[in-house]
């Protein structure tokens, strides 16, 4: 599980490392990208920026036609030029299982949180409850629903094939960035600097194996998010 932050075009056209990649390269490393599939493993190859760019370009009308009648206009104009600059952090499941039901139990602050993180979080019964209660009063939900944001501001969810053909549940990234500040003024309460610090995985002050990878994975997402409303740019979860 790592998160990108970048355009769509770098990331369909492989032309970005997730993080074990560059700690190979700096470490003088070769690395390849596997993809496991129904068929099996296979080598990750890259393919033509030009093309994919104009795939993404399609698919970017695609949404904004599909979006026609929201509610907030949606207005999908980012760079999408291939050699813009990428971000890229790696959570693992732990770290993203971890912020996910840190968010739920924010919504459910009587219920105790678990002190480690359960091998079937998805059906933990506060995370469950939450995720079946939907978007109404929901503070995370822009952080707990989506798997894929776009720059941009409209407060609404909404499922549309990514360009992989598979149903994906869309968000803006401002709206990701608010939810993930107001996650932290309802619970974390971190300063800047110790965001940072939680980046690079120092969380000395955790109480457990659940809160570390909490703060961690919380983040990794803010910073992320942060970098994707600066630069305008797409934020996708890669697992």
């Amino acid at each position: 599980m790592d998160v990108y932050t970048g355009t769509l075009t770098r990331y369909y056209s492989g032309d970005w490392e997730t993080y074990w990649a560059r700690v190979a390269r700096e470490a003088g490393a070769d690395s390849i990208r596997i993809e496991v599939g129904e068929d099996g493993a296979e080598i990750v190859e890259k393919r033509d920026p030009g093309e994919v760019y104009r795939e993404v370009l399609a698919w970017r009308n695609a949404v904004q036609e599909a979006t026609s009648d929201a509610p907030d206009p949606v207005r999908l104009d980012w760079d999408e030029s291939p050699e813009r600059p990428y971000f890229t952090e790696k959570p693992d499941w732990d770290g993203y299982a971890a912020l996910m039901l840190h968010a739920a139990y924010a919504m459910r602050p009587d219920a105790k949180r678990p002190e480690d993180i359960p091998e079937d979080w998805r059906n933990d019964p506060v995370y469950l409850e939450v995720m079946e209660g939907g978007l109404e009063n929901n503070l995370c939900s822009f952080i707990m629903f989506p798997e894929l944001w776009l720059p941009g501001d409209f407060t609404f969810l909404f499922m549309h094939e990514d360009l992989k053909g598979s149903e994906t549940v869309i968000a803006a990234t401002e709206t990701l960035r608010a939810n993930l500040h107001g996650l932290n003024d309802h619970t974390f309460r971190a300063e800047p600097e110790t965001a940072a610090r939680w980046l690079k995985g120092e969380v000395q002050e955790a109480e457990n194996r659940f809160e570390a990878n909490a703060m961690h994975g919380f983040a990794i997402f803010l910073y992320l998010a942060e970098q994707a409303v600066a630069n305008s740019l797409p934020m996708t979860l890669d697992y």
